[in-house]
């Protein structure tokens, strides 16, 4: 379905809680279908094609972390929910901590899944040339898709997440490699008012485990920290299962503590 503001998304289950999902750069709602088949059954979720990826093709401008999201807190408005958990991997981990900084009053909690950081992600100039010459190119998205796994993905999930890319726009492709990947917003994120797990793959490439503590620590001093064992930068892909389950338990443990209140 699409919002008022052309954001496809799908939306499954009928907990009281929600789950607003934001894939990571080169996915889309697709990306979380493993993930939202083991939560659906408890929770609301609702997975976001971010603009300019899956069947968002409206392009925004100007193109900014900010603006992104604003498109998903506008779509957020729109669905009116009572109480709502934002979970942003990789490229959808930066927009939800950004999301999270607007303070939305509906927003119970935050999970990052690798989440690129509030600073400039550290790319090299070889890589994102790499990056920027794999679109629309099979072949190059396989590679591209095999450097950030820890082990190969099944044959199933390589064209899921190679059709997603394919779908990308070229302008949002272009955008998040050049521009967004780079923002700062730092300067937005004073210290969550709401819970936060950050949870990260033992073999990720891209970010390790220390590295996102000491990247997130300062900004976000009493998250929770999950490592999923043998899992890469994919994690919603590669260890769905282990994710669904952290996920799950965060949340347990939030309304033992009354930081989410069942309704």
């Amino acid at each position: 379905m699409k919002s008022g503001n052309g954001l496809h998304f799908t939306d499954v289950g009928k907990g009281e809680i929600a789950l607003v999902f934001l894939h990571y750069f080169g996915g889309s709602s697709h990306s979380w279908g493993k993930v939202i088949a083991e939560l659906s059954h408890v929770f609301r979720c609702i997975a976001i094609d971010l603009p300019g990826f899956g069947d968002s093709q409206a392009e925004l401008k100007p193109l900014s972390v900010k603006k992104y999201a604003e498109e998903v807190s506008q779509l957020l408005q729109g669905l009116a929910l009572k109480q709502f958990i934002i979970v942003g991997h990789s490229m959808g981990g930066k927009i939800a901590m950004y999301l999270a900084s607007i303070q939305p009053f509906a927003l119970t909690s935050l999970v990052l899944i690798a989440p690129s950081p509030p600073t400039p992600e550290p790319i090299n100039d070889k890589e994102r040339k790499e990056m920027l010459k794999a679109y629309g190119n099979r072949f190059a998205l396989e590679t591209l898709l095999n450097t950030v796994t820890a082990q190969p993905l099944a044959n199933c999930d390589m064209e899921i997440a190679v059709a997603d890319n394919l779908r990308a726009s070229h302008t949002s492709w272009n955008w998040w490699i050049e521009q967004g990947s780079e923002e700062n917003i730092s300067d937005h994120l004073s210290g969550s008012i709401v819970p936060v797990l950050i949870i990260s793959g033992e073999n990720d490439p891209k970010f390790s485990s220390s590295y996102l503590r000491r990247e997130l620590l300062k900004y976000f001093p009493l998250a929770s920290f999950t490592e999923i064992p043998k899992a890469g930068h994919l994690i919603p892909i590669e260890a769905h299962s282990a994710l669904a389950y952290s996920i799950k338990m965060f949340i347990e443990s939030a309304i033992n503590k009354d930081t989410i209140v069942p309704l």
